[in-house]
């Protein structure tokens, strides 16, 4: 790899210290990025790792080619991102994916999507783990129980309505650190070049309560704050402990909720047929992938930008 085509290391903050610092920035709101270098200019290649929450099924039509049971936007954070910084993008995000999907592979006869960092990869983003705690899975799993009328059968028979027990998830967090160290870790191996962004999960919940939309009490409200603070906590802190960069969709899309008089997630509700491509509960719309895709901006780009998926 020549000189030019490197990127700088990454600044130190002197206020990141310890992971108990970063967790008490989460807790009370502040927006921490910790600075990834610069992109170069020219043409790099940019892979994308993760799960539905960076695939963004529901969020117009399928990106061109990918694999339909990802439903793979073309409209997602990455696209957006790529397209705007003149990236060359391979986007192997996929709707559902755990930390092992990224290590391993076996998500619908796929390979691991971590197959796709090579030598010659110089960004990579990654969201996971939501699946690997059932932080969606359980939300949507309580929503069903509280109004099975309007929940189609298939969503019922593709496991979309299972829950998790309180013991099962407890365990995946205590392993998640682990797995999201692994894959940046293995990133590393493969393309030692690389640049690795932590994109965590976007606000789905209102800070307090609950509403129509949601389906959920204020008990089970509670419970899906608490484990997507967990959730983007670990992220934060993978980010610092790793010398990763971070991107906050978690506060850049505060406000947006749910519950929001401008949503930027959808609420409990289905697609007339479940193949079409919108809604999907609780997961983010366009507005909310603009707004990632702008964050991704700032932190490698170096100025804020106003994406649009017209932008694409």
């Amino acid at each position: 790899m020549t000189a030019e085509n490197q990127i700088p290391a990454p600044r130190k903050r002197p206020w990141m210290r310890t992971g108990a610092a970063v967790s008490i920035l989460l807790l009370f709101g502040g927006v921490l990025i910790h600075h990834a270098a610069r992109i170069p200019p020219g043409d790099p290649e940019y892979v994308a790792l993760g799960s539905s929450f960076a695939a963004g099924p529901g969020d117009g039509e399928q990106a061109a080619g990918s694999y339909l049971p990802c439903f793979r936007s073309r409209v997602n954070y990455p696209h957006l991102f790529a397209e705007h910084a003149r990236l060359r993008l391979i986007d192997v995000t996929c709707s559902g994916a755990t930390t092992h999907d990224v290590l391993e592979g076996g998500q619908f006869f796929q390979p691991a999507q971590i197959d796709a960092v090579r030598e010659t990869t110089k960004l990579v983003t990654v969201t996971i783990g939501g699946n690997d705690v059932a932080y969606l899975g359980n939300l949507g799993a309580w929503a069903c129980a509280n109004d099975p009328v309007h929940v189609p059968v298939l969503a019922r028979l593709l496991g979309l309505c299972r829950e998790t027990a309180s013991a099962e998830i407890e365990e995946a967090i205590a392993g998640l650190p682990v797995q999201l160290k692994n894959i940046v870790d293995e990133v590393h191996r493969r393309a030692p070049g690389a640049r690795v962004v932590l994109v965590d999960y976007a606000d789905v919940l209102p800070q307090s309560g609950t509403c129509n939309q949601l389906r959920l009490s204020s008990q089970e409200a509670d419970a899906g704050r608490e484990l997507a603070m967990r959730l983007n906590a670990i992220t934060a802190e993978t980010a610092w402990r790793t010398d990763s960069g971070l991107v906050q969709a978690s506060q850049l899309t505060r406000g947006h909720d749910v519950c929001s008089a401008q949503p930027w997630v959808f609420g409990f509700q289905f697609p007339e047929h479940l193949s079409s491509s919108a809604p999907v509960p609780f997961h983010p719309k366009a507005e909310a992938m603009q707004a990632i895709a702008a964050g991704l901006a700032e932190e490698l780009l170096g100025s804020s930008s106003n994406i649009r998926a017209t932008d694409h």
